[in-house]
């Protein structure tokens, strides 16, 4: 081979699966072509090689921005709920101790209501026996002053 002769390596097809390998066997022939033809053929293949690589990678590009902007989005999303999830903790707590307040506020009202229970069946007693000792009382008046004329007449002789 000499000046001018170029090479195009040319998957060959392998009849039998079995005695060949599994991959691919190039093979070398040599081709005919002039100065020009071979000047242009490879700048040509390289070239749309380029392009070809050149719209793989801009896809690869795009893909990538996407991913980081649904990165960005998605870490985004994530501190909001962060934040939202430790505002709802906070009103968990506040609420808690909101609720034991009210407890004890109303442990507190429950030994009062208690005690002026007691005091309330305290002074029913009292009362039901001040009632009995003026029923007692009133019981005998009558057997002292008959009636009340009498009784103006003694006040009228005494002054």
């Amino acid at each position: 081979m000499g000046v001018g002769e170029a090479f195009e390596a040319v998957a060959t097809e392998a009849s039998n699966n079995e005695t060949r390998p599994s991959t691919e066997i190039l093979e070398a022939r040599p081709e005919k072509t002039s100065d020009l033809e071979v000047a242009k053929k490879p700048a040509g293949n390289f070239t749309t090689k380029i392009d070809e690589l050149t719209r793989q990678n801009l896809a690869l590009m795009a893909e990538l921005e996407q991913c980081r902007s649904t990165a960005s989005n998605a870490e985004g999303l994530n501190r909001e709920l962060g934040a939202s999830l430790e505002a709802a903790q906070l009103s968990v707590n506040a609420l808690q101790q909101e609720k034991e307040q009210m407890k004890e506020s109303c442990r507190q009202t429950a030994v009062v209501a208690n005690f002026f229970r007691a005091k309330a069946v305290e002074a029913d007693v009292v009362i039901k026996e001040l009632f009995s000792a003026f029923e007692s009382v009133k019981a005998k008046i009558p057997t002292f002053c008959p009636d009340s004329e009498s009784l103006q007449a003694r006040n009228h002789y005494k002054g």
